[in-house]
């Protein structure tokens, strides 16, 4: 019987013991959740193209036309926007875009025309709401 339990004690002290869960890392900073904001305002002036012609877009917390762009404002990622997306494409009577972004104290602004590569999906995704807007 003595054996028994020393036996039964010399396992359960050498029994293997779980590893505590490691933390989940923190999200990328790509996949950044949605943040509410509570004063914007988005204005977008496309220009050029084959009749040479100006037209804005803009709307804003305040606007009665904000719910076609609210989506689209709050997962934009400005702070990652590059001044400006070159045109590489080398055609002419292409349209030419500026897109300025108030956000709670912040402004941004970019650029970039119809033949322009490298735009990140945020501001592809708010430069067609904005023109959807009414």
């Amino acid at each position: 019987m003595k054996w028994a339990a020393a036996g039964a004690l010399i396992l359960l002290c050498c029994a293997r013991r779980e590893a505590p869960a490691s933390p989940s890392p923190p999200p990328s900073p790509a996949v950044r959740e949605r943040v509410a904001l509570s004063v914007w305002q988005v204005r977008m002036l496309r220009s050029g193209g084959f009749a040479g012609g100006m037209r804005a877009f803009a709307t804003g917390s305040d606007a009665a036309n904000r719910r076609c762009a609210e989506n689209a404002v709050s997962a934009a990622r400005p702070e990652t926007w590059a001044r400006g997306y070159p045109d590489t494409s080398g055609m002419t009577d292409q349209f030419r875009y500026t897109l300025k972004l108030d956000a709670d104290g912040k402004s941004y602004e970019t650029s970039w025309s119809s033949g322009s590569i490298g735009m990140p999906a945020d501001l592809i995704q708010l430069s067609q709401a904005l023109v959807t807007c009414r």
